[in-house]
């Protein structure tokens, strides 16, 4: 009976070390240190599509640049994805422990099928006001009274670069 109680409290303990929110898997799988010692609240974005996709590929949020290098946030399948977080009410790409790329939205009503791009800069720029949250496990951003209802589009712009946009009007 007291092996049994010993056993059943371990399992029970083994199952709360199971559950403990990690990035990579980096408790128990692969033990490494999380990158979210380094930064809290900091992990990848992982872009969900409303048609069913078979099988199923998982898909980050990206760049289309060298980590490091200012460029369009895309979508990406089958590469190690980007580590991002929210401070602030900015959104930032987290490149290491000392380097982050901010994430602008850029008004590019003219030139692209949907009015708002991200990109990733050295500097902040672009659309002013705006800000970045969670709501759940949705990003959403807001500017003023509108918002993007956390849906994002994916697609081409003028020039045939990949970007993701967002519209305030979904």
């Amino acid at each position: 009976m007291l092996l049994r109680a010993y056993l059943s409290f371990l399992l029970s303990g083994l199952v709360l070390v199971m559950a403990v929110p990690s990035w990579d898997g980096g408790l128990v799988t692969q033990p490494r240190m999380s990158i979210d010692s380094i930064v809290p609240g900091s992990d990848y974005l992982e872009a969900r599509s409303t048609y069913r996709i078979n099988p199923y590929v998982p898909r980050f949020l990206g760049s289309s640049s060298p980590q490091g290098i200012p460029g369009n946030v895309t979508i990406l399948e089958g590469q190690y994805p980007l580590i991002w977080y929210t401070n602030s009410g900015k959104l930032f790409q987290l490149n290491n422990s000392t380097s982050v790329m901010y994430v602008n939205v850029m008004n590019v009503t003219g030139t692209a099928p949907i009015g708002l791009k991200l990109e990733l800069g050295n500097k902040a720029k672009g659309v002013r006001g705006g800000t970045w949250s969670y709501r759940g496990t949705m990003l959403w951003y807001e500017l003023g009274k509108k918002t993007n209802y956390g849906l994002f589009y994916s697609c081409f712009d003028k020039d045939g670069y990949m970007g993701v946009y967002i519209t305030m009007d979904p």
